[in-house]
């Protein structure tokens, strides 16, 4: 049973630190890069369940609050946190929480794997989109609204949207 505590918590720590490198992996798509942990927190969900996978990126988390440059662009501190990209970094742990209990409740099949990380990536964009809006709104000193909210997650996931 040590032995088992003691692997999951290398592997944690291992998924943070992956997270954190495929951080620094971006494709500068709009006002919000499209960056690598995203992929990074999906799989680490897919493979290590809900448990494991939201410890690994609240330490992922913790780590960059505390200062330890390890967001996208070698950042770090609780600015970022609070900030324009903070409400995505924050729907990480939403994200990995979903993605693995869905997971966990079902069998792990690659359309189950598939289905779990396009649920959990909603999660991440909705977050995103809420943490967007509130930047928006502490730097500008406006009163939050619904049309504020639409046109950041209409700017926000264009790159993501087909184009018809």
């Amino acid at each position: 049973m040590r032995n088992e505590k003691l692997k999951f918590l290398i592997l944690d720590a291992l998924f943070a630190v992956i997270i954190a490198i495929l951080a620094q992996v971006a494709i500068p798509i709009g006002p919000i890069p499209f960056t690598g942990q995203t992929f990074a927190v999906g799989l680490a969900a897919t493979i290590l369940g809900a448990r494991h996978a939201t410890i690994s990126v609240f330490v992922y988390i913790l780590l960059g609050a505390i200062g330890i440059p390890v967001f996208q662009g070698m950042t770090a501190g609780l600015g970022i946190i609070v900030g324009i990209t903070g409400g995505y970094i924050i729907g990480f742990l939403a994200n990995t929480y979903l993605t693995g209990l869905i997971l966990d409740k079902t069998r792990y099949t690659t359309k189950m794997a598939i289905i779990a990380n396009i649920v959990g990536a909603m999660f991440t964009l909705l977050f995103g989109c809420c943490g967007s809006k509130s930047a928006q709104v502490c730097r500008f000193h406006n009163l939050s609204t619904l049309g504020l909210f639409l046109s950041s997650f209409l700017v926000l996931s264009r790159p993501f949207l087909p184009v018809f």
